[in-house]
This record gives structure tokens, C-alpha cells and sequence, in this order.
């Protein structure tokens, strides 16, 4: 039976109201009733009406009472499982649904993880990260190596998981910059690398570069097809980026670096240059997810952070640069 919790400490409380209240003559009232109708009698609606009236006024308010005391119980916690009751007796279901609408009415702070240089197939450190990103239904941008791209399906596995693939070179040869390089140089970097991650992902559509360096001239962006995208928040994890027989101390004090050059600055809307190839970015890639997850923001890719914003020829830095 559904009874609310208490009520059995109330009803006492309520007769001892009502018979406060009723006529000096309560009892004679009482020994006035009617008879209740033979079993064998089926009673219709008015002639239960009419019985109930003939019972004196205490009886009729208890009667009330425990029906009512029943549909409020039945109510309010039919669907209060036992396991959503703390040791204390609260109703933990109460306060997940006012949390619940709490986080559905805040706006959630978003940013952009983006990750260069790979993938990183010997390791699959690439396909790593996209793991940890699924863990909290976070998604990044990859900004590829084409000539990196053979010899595994990390691009495939990745756009899998919800995350977006954009160009960033296909050699990423030292001093080879769009800005400086040659018009044939150029074209063939872009347009190789279009053509490794389209063999992987066939149909796949290509909306961002990111070019080496983040150089590129003026009129290279203008008549680029796809979105030219740098960033505002630099972890310089390469600059952090573990060297042969470094000691745990000072692995540990490079990935505490790469990850507060980010939580150091970040806000809503910012772009993260990060890159997958490196093992101390992805230590700290495990850290940072935790502390945006904790500071509640949410990961997703550029095109999902520009949005309507983003179009080809333009250069991007951030949804507020």
C-alpha cells in the first residue's frame, strides 16, 4: 500500500482537531445511525452517498484523511526506488532533478581541442586520445600529416567517434612555410593531403587547414577553400615533450606544464593548439579532459564552435577574435 512517510504520526494529530470541533452532542448523533445495507445488496452510487452521510462526522474525516494520506503517497513515491535514498532517509531523486534542471538551464562554456601533426600510428597515440575524449562525449579536431596517414585507420576511427579531420601538410618539412613557399609547393602540400585523408574516408568533406607554423600569406587565405584555423590558447606541449631517460619527477612537472598553460587561460570559445604524436601530450591530455570536465566545459570540434561563422577563405582564432 502507498502511504507517505509520517502519516501515521499525523492522523492523530488531525482526529484530535476534528474532535475538538464536533457538537456537544457527537454521541447521540452516533447512536442515531442507520444500519449498513445487507452484503448481498449491490449498492449504487447514491445509496452509498446516502450511508456515508449517516456516519457521524469524525468517522467521515478519518475516512478522508487515510484516502487522502493514500493518493498523496501513491504520488509522490511510487517511483522512488530504495537505492535513491541516502543512510539518512533523504530523497536523493529530489535533488539529481533540481541539479539535473540547474545544468540544462546554465549554458556550458565551450572550446575547441585541436591536435597537429599526426596521426601517430606506431603507437596509436591517436586513436588513444580519441578514447579519452569518448569517455566524456567530448570530440577534437585532427589536423593530419598527409604522408603520416598510411599505414592505419586512426583517421577512420576517429570521425567514428564523432571527431573532425582537417589538413594540415602533407611533409611538414622543416621551412616549408605558406607564406613564404612556392605557389607549386604549396597547392601540392594542401592538395596531397586531401587526397591521403579522402582514401581513407572516402566522401569524407574537408572544411579546415591549419597551415605549418600558422603561416600563411594574406592572399592564401582569401582564396583558400576551406577555413584557415590557428588558435588562442598554445599548451607549447611541444616544448614539454618528454627526452630519453627523464626521470619521473620531471615528466611529471612537463605534463603539469602542458596542462596549466591551458587551464592558466582558457575560456569560452578559445581554440587549444595541442599535438597527438607526442606521449607527454597524451598524459596530460588524460588530466586536462578531467579538469574541463570539472570546470564544465564542453569539448567539441571547430566547425561545432564557429558554427554558422565558419566559412572558406576567412582565418579563425577563436569564436571572439
Amino acid at each position: 500500500m502507498c502511504t507517505p512517510r509520517g502519516a501515521h504520526k499525523l492522523l492523530p494529530f488531525f482526529v484530535e482537531r476534528c474532535a475538538k470541533s464536533l457538537d456537544k452532542n457527537f454521541f447521540a448523533l452516533y447512536n442515531k445511525r442507520r444500519s449498513i445495507p445487507p452484503v448481498n445488496r449491490v449498492p449504487t452510487e447514491r445509496s452509498l452517498m446516502r450511508h456515508f452521510q449517516n456516519y457521524p462526522i469524525l468517522i467521515r474525516i478519518c475516512a478522508l484523511l487515510l484516502l487522502l494520506s493514500g493518493l498523496v503517497g501513491c504520488a509522490t513515491h511510487v517511483s522512488r526506488p530504495d537505492h535513491l535514498r541516502d543512510t539518512q532517509g533523504i530523497d536523493v531523486f529530489d535533488s539529481m532533478e533540481e541539479t539535473d534542471s540547474q545544468t540544462e538551464s546554465a549554458p556550458k562554456k565551450r572550446i575547441a581541442l585541436t591536435f597537429d601533426d599526426g596521426p601517430q600510428h606506431y603507437s596509436e597515440r591517436t586513436k588513444q586520445i580519441v578514447d579519452e575524449l569518448a569517455k566524456y562525449g567530448y570530440h577534437a579536431t585532427f589536423f593530419v600529416v598527409g604522408n603520416r596517414i598510411p599505414g592505419g585507420n586512426a583517421l577512420s576511427y576517429a570521425v567514428e567517434k564523432g571527431n573532425e579531420i582537417g589538413i594540415h601538410g602533407y611533409t611538414h618539412d622543416q621551412g616549408v612555410y605558406y607564406d613564404t613557399c612556392s605557389d607549386e609547393r604549396y597547392h601540392k602540400e594542401i592538395n596531397q593531403t586531401a587526397q591521403a585523408i579522402r582514401a581513407q574516408i572516402p566522401g569524407y568533406e574537408i572544411r579546415l587547414m591549419r597551415p605549418i607554423g600558422g603561416s600563411i600569406s594574406p592572399d592564401r587565405i582569401r582564396t583558400s577553400p576551406y577555413a584557415i584555423i590557428h588558435w588562442s590558447v598554445d599548451s607549447d606541449d611541444w616544448n614539454n615533450k618528454y627526452y630519453a631517460g627523464i626521470s619521473d619527477e620531471e615528466a611529471n612537472a612537463r605534463i603539469q606544464t602542458i596542462v596549466e598553460n591551458v587551464m592558466g587561460s582558457v575560456t569560452d570559445g578559445d581554440i587549444v593548439l595541442l599535438h597527438d604524436i607526442y606521449e607527454s601530450t597524451y598524459d596530460a591530455t588524460k588530466i586536462l579532459l578531467q579538469r574541463l570536465y570539472e570546470e564544465g566545459y564542453e569539448v567539441v570540434t571547430v566547425s561545432e564552435l564557429l558554427g554558422d561563422q565558419l566559412e572558406a577563405g576567412r582565418l579563425y582564432h577563436s569564436t571572439y577574435e
